[in-house]
């Protein structure tokens, strides 16, 4: 019988301290480190959530929600949107220095904990966000002789290094090295993923799909949502995105002879990134754009709902991804997308359209024929309110465990 299951958190307390909204990879984490719990008890598997904090390994005694993180990811929030209009470089240092203070502070939570080899340390997001996590981690793996698993994300760090030259993206690639090379159990978000980790840790990876996402209620207080039909494209506004490929397409369109008046909104959903510039100085430089170009950087779960409810269609142009999450939000909301092959979708591939990656005649071509097309988008709607069906977290977190524990997790 396996021992206990120990969920590294020190990621998750710092993404928490610094944004009240997740991102993918914290979304995923976040949602695994609260179900798991309850579905491993039906296995017989206790579970408790840790930080590794030098040489030791801490219990949690606080949620990572608690009213204090809350407060100061609210202060994070408006320092990084001041910040945003400064020199990269001094936006990149600044995060830095925030990272690591409040690694030091999520490193200091909970009570000493005595760990086994018959446990097993669990890394789910992005633990290069925490510095000293991975190291921690693996040093606590020697000490105890406990097990090491990890689900993997992405290998973007690694393959994708061109678009990670940043402090943060250095400890990235060094952190996933690292837990490749040290990890006993590996899982992977897609059996892309899991085909470029097994090629890097030079064993097998499981792939795990993850559960299908939910949001709250649609609510749209502020007026985000366009009066008009739209086009919705959602992500961290950074170069991988490839939404300047989008202001281009826009731009072409409103220079045709159909006028203003015909071209639809695009809605950019996503949070800023110091690498964002080339999208911010396109806008500035066109101001036709600005007439039927949005930008949301600090949309709510409610707001965003109500963005995908209200949008015709999602368009994803990302030049790499591991899983994709908007697409499977855009699916739950009814949705369908114009995607680029450089995404993992062949299990949905019914409910959207691939163009090649960085084709930016390909992608205005989907773009124009699903506008002047309803019917087109109309079956794919039809298709999905009929044949869609998400998975669920016991499901996915079943899997997981299957994965890492080798239990039977049916």
């Amino acid at each position: 019988m396996t021992g206990r299951l120990l969920i590294v958190m020190n990621d998750l307390l710092v993404y928490r301290a610094a944004a009240t909204q997740p991102t993918g990879i914290q979304r995923l984490a976040d949602g695994y480190a609260r179900e798991l719990p309850a579905v491993a008890a039906t296995l017989g598997i206790e579970v408790r959530r840790v930080v590794v904090a030098g040489r030791e390994v801490r219990e949690l005694t606080q949620d990572v929600g608690d009213s204090g993180g809350r407060r100061l990811a609210r202060g994070a929030e408006l320092a990084l949107r001041i910040s945003a209009h400064l020199p990269r470089g001094v936006q990149e240092c600044a995060r830095t220095i925030g990272r690591r203070l409040l690694a030091r502070r999520a490193s200091a939570a909970g009570q000493p904990l005595e760990i086994g080899p018959r446990d097993t340390l669990l890394i789910l997001g992005a633990p290069w966000i925490a510095p000293g996590m991975a190291e921690g981690a693996v040093a606590a793996r020697a000490r105890s002789g406990a097990r090491l698993a990890q689900l993997v994300h992405d290998m973007l760090p690694i393959t994708g290094a061109s678009w990670y030259g940043d402090a943060q993206g250095v400890a990235a690639a060094a952190d996933l090295t690292l837990l490749l090379a040290s990890a006993d159990a590996l899982a992977a978000v897609s059996p892309e993923v899991a085909a470029e980790a097994a090629l890097v840790a030079r064993r097998p990876v499981i792939a795990v799909l993850p559960p299908d996402p939910s949001l709250p209620a649609a609510a749209d207080p502020r007026g985000l949502r366009p009066d008009t039909p739209y086009v919705l494209t959602v992500g961290t506004i950074h170069p991988r995105k490839n939404h300047v490929l989008l202001l281009d397409t826009w731009s072409r369109w409103l220079a045709s002879d159909r006028g203003a008046g015909r071209v639809p909104w695009l809605v950019i959903v996503g949070r800023r990134h110091p690498q964002d510039h080339l999208v911010f100085e396109r806008l500035a430089s066109e101001p036709v754009l600005q007439g039927r170009v949005r930008v949301v950087t600090d949309a709510t779960d409610p707001e965003l709902a109500a963005l995908y409810e209200g949008c015709r269609f999602l368009v994803f142009p990302s030049l790499a991804e591991g899983w994709g999450l908007p697409i499977r939000e855009a699916l739950v909301y009814g949705k369908p997308s114009i995607v680029t092959d450089a995404i993992p979708s062949s299990d949905v591939a019914r409910f959207v359209e691939a163009v090649p990656a960085g084709d930016g005649d390909a992608l205005d071509r989907a773009i124009r024929r699903w506008w002047d097309d309803p019917e087109l988008v109309g079956s794919r709607i039809r298709a999905i309110r009929s044949d869609f069906v998400p998975r669920s977290w016991d499901r996915a977190c079943r899997g997981l465990l299957a994965a890492i524990l080798a239990v039977d997790g049916t």
